[in-house]
């Protein structure tokens, strides 16, 4: 009894001395790394990715239809470090199920400030509109450049490193 308890003993320290060495090895890799590296050479790169991205998209949101705005947000929620709040559900029923989705995301918004009788002059069912877009007004004013740009000082490497295929293959739809 007493030798399977010693061995049971000895089994838990050699899982604490093997999560030391784990630990202490890492702390060497860390002490490796550069810490003299030159972050500052990637300051013009991100800066004029950063403008060229947000130029984008402030264009694409001016002239791209509600729904396709909407459908390029959905489609990175498969893109966990590209940090877009997905629509609400009825606002993405709403532009894709009715005629005016396919109307850009600045006027859809002009729309819901128009009385319900001048509204029915630019849409087919006003009171959809203002159910839909009014309500959400704050989301749609809200979408902007910024989960698709790079902060700056830049995360570390290695999560730069993934945020930055991500954001490529986002940006590249």
């Amino acid at each position: 009894e007493r030798l399977r308890e010693r061995r049971r003993e000895a089994g838990v320290r050699l899982d604490e001395i093997e999560a030391r060495i784990d630990q202490l090895e890492r702390l060497v890799r860390l002490g490796d790394a550069d810490l003299d590296a030159p972050v500052d050479d990637l300051r013009e790169p991100i800066s004029a990715y950063n403008d060229a991205v947000v130029d984008l998209f402030r264009a694409f949101r001016r002239s791209a239809s509600a729904r396709e705005l909407l459908r390029f947000v959905d489609t990175t929620d498969a893109y966990p470090l590209v940090d877009y709040r997905q629509p609400p559900s009825e606002l993405e029923t709403y532009v894709e199920e009715y005629e005016a989705g396919a109307e850009p995301v600045p006027d859809l918004l002009e729309y819901a400030e128009y009385s319900a009788s001048k509204l029915d002059h630019y849409v087919a069912d006003a009171a959809a509109l203002k159910r839909n877009v009014a309500v959400h007004r704050t989301y749609l004013e809200r979408l902007d450049p910024d989960p698709l740009t790079v902060s700056w000082p830049p995360l570390p490497a290695e999560t730069l490193r993934y945020r930055c295929r991500e954001l490529v293959a986002v940006v590249g739809r």
